[in-house]
């Protein structure tokens, strides 16, 4: 169960779940696979680990 292990539940708790937060829990988690070449849900502009994302104009809003 490798929901279990990668968000530290218990497996009564996985297997109670619904179908929805399930797959909410699955979004969270990044995918690290380096065939896919859909790569398009990824904006760079709002990466955190790149300091030019951070103009004054953005920290104002």
């Amino acid at each position: 169960m490798a929901m279990c292990k990668n968000y530290t539940l218990t497996p009564k708790y996985v297997l109670n779940m619904s179908y929805a937060n399930v797959m909410m829990y699955s979004s969270a988690l990044p995918s690290y696979d380096l065939d896919k070449k859909d790569n398009t849900r990824f904006d760079s502009s709002k990466d955190a680990n790149i300091p030019g994302n951070f103009t004054e104009e953005v920290i104002r809003r």
